[in-house]
């Protein structure tokens, strides 16, 4: 532009003076001075505009291409970087959103169950009338809405996640696993260490009422929902004592007090129940509770860590895992319990202390061929068995019934 601008600021009439020369005749494009005048302006004004419209775009490429480039940098930083854990303010609940709702769903659906059971069959004595379909029908009534209620009313976080990711779904199948294990096997310690036997009809899986099976599923929701609680309170309180091992201790401390006092407490409050019998019931509420609380003393802190990491939740394969190998600890701790210490009390059809040691466990019927082992777990020195000493509580209470 600027050699245009020299161009025109000759003198019009050198201008054409030159025009005129080399075509021999006055030129018709003769630039007169006013008109040079106006061209400057408009090519000075042109100019500037040119100028000043090239600075605006690269302004804009510049701000254009630094926003791209944030916006890459920060999505490569997402993609390569963990995202962080996000701490929730309520030392009671849990960080992640998803378990968070389930806990509290948990302990919502517990009134509803209760006064089902503990408010109005047991006061009304409704039992007195049930079969097997009716306790078999109580039992699907009390564990069904813990899988349908959260597939009905679902929670803002879980509403972008299937089903079986979400916390109530894994947590209950955690606790279906443990309950069934600890049903199918280990009730049968409560019959021949604790003197306990069950005498209402309902159908069974190997000797135990399925009705039991149902009614562990809300019990044990409700249990370990408090445990996750009071723990996660628990480790904000402590949480600035340098001491690993005191921290380790006090945790340990609460767990097994916890633990007593739920298997306490389950023991009190089913003991209007009339048939849930007991040998000796002083007994079994103080030393049979501590036998109890060995479930809860493995998985309270085995069950808290389900999905207590938001950026790390677990998948059902771990889920089973988990529950399974719980499961097993339990197991041991409880026959080591049979082969040590062994019946709590005189129980008429089991085994002596020394019988217990050498039968093994207590859900497999030992064979008579093995040397030194008796026929069956029946097998007593008075004759009584598990089912005809059931019988004659039973006869003894209808008895009763009958004199009032």
């Amino acid at each position: 532009m600027n050699w245009a601008c020299r161009f025109l600021r000759l003198r019009g009439v050198g201008i054409g003076r030159r025009l005129r020369g080399f075509t021999g005749r006055p030129s018709p494009w003769r630039i007169r001075i006013p008109d040079v005048r106006r061209t400057r302006f408009l090519v000075n004004a042109s100019c500037l505009a040119t100028v000043a419209s090239r600075e605006f775009l690269t302004v804009i490429l510049e701000q254009w291409k630094n926003r791209v480039w944030r916006i890459r940098k920060r999505d490569a930083h997402n993609a390569t970087v963990e995202p962080q854990k996000v701490e929730y303010t309520n030392p009671w609940l849990a960080s992640s959103a998803s378990k968070r709702w389930g806990e509290v769903f948990f302990l919502l659906y517990s009134p509803f169950w209760i006064l089902i059971l503990l408010g109005v069959v047991v006061p009304l004595k409704l039992y007195e009338s049930f079969q097997e379909a009716e306790y078999l029908i109580l039992g699907l009534l009390t564990v069904a809405p813990c899988f349908l209620v959260p597939l009905i009313v679902v929670c803002k976080e879980d509403a972008e996640r299937p089903f079986y990711k979400r916390y109530w779904f894994k947590a209950n199948v955690w606790i279906a696993i443990f309950g069934f294990v600890g049903n199918y096997f280990w009730t049968h310690y409560f019959y021949t260490v604790l003197g306990a036997i069950y005498t209402f009809p309902s159908y069974k899986i190997n000797h135990v009422p399925i009705t039991t099976f149902l009614l562990t599923q809300p019990y044990f929701l409700l249990y370990h929902a408090v445990s996750n609680m009071t723990l996660r309170r628990l480790e904000h309180a402590i949480k600035n004592i340098s001491n690993r091992q005191t921290r380790w201790l006090i945790q340990a401390g609460w767990v097994l007090l916890l633990s007593y006092i739920t298997a306490l407490t389950e023991a009190l409050t089913i003991s209007h129940f009339p048939y849930y019998e007991m040998v000796d019931r002083p007994t079994f509420y103080k030393v049979g509770s501590l036998f109890y609380a060995i479930y809860f003393i493995v998985s309270f802190p085995m069950f808290k860590r389900l999905d207590e990491d938001p950026s790390a939740p677990w998948t059902l394969s771990q889920v089973a895992v988990d529950a399974l190998g719980a499961s097993m600890l339990v197991t041991i701790i409880l026959d080591s319990w049979r082969i040590t210490v062994g019946p709590i009390a005189d129980i008429p059809w089991a085994a002596s202390q020394n019988e217990c040691v050498q039968f093994g466990p207590p859900w497999l019927r030992p064979s008579s061929n093995i040397k030194g082992v008796k026929a069956s777990y029946n097998w007593s020195p008075s004759g009584v068995t598990q089912e005809s000493y059931g019988h004659s509580r039973l006869l003894e209470r209808a008895s009763k019934h009958t004199e009032l």
